[in-house]
């Protein structure tokens, strides 16, 4: 990963605990993985558990017809 002042990027496997403190996390990034889960639910609560109260989940999904 790139060196970005001011910025600790963290790679974690969403399916489980991620490995941090509660509200510690000023933005959580989730591209293409939801719907790979078996519980998606969970990940979000997690993701909503180490978000500071100002923080922000950016998550990505995507729609297919192929799906429905």
């Amino acid at each position: 990963m790139a060196t970005v002042p001011n910025l600790t990027a963290i790679r974690a496997d969403i399916a489980g605990p991620l490995p941090t403190a509660d509200r510690q996390v000023d933005v959580v990034v989730s591209m293409n993985t939801l719907e790979c889960l078996v519980d998606p639910a969970a990940a979000i609560v997690e993701m909503a558990r180490i978000l500071r109260p100002t923080g922000m989940a950016v998550r990505h999904t995507p729609i297919s017809r192929r799906a429905w």
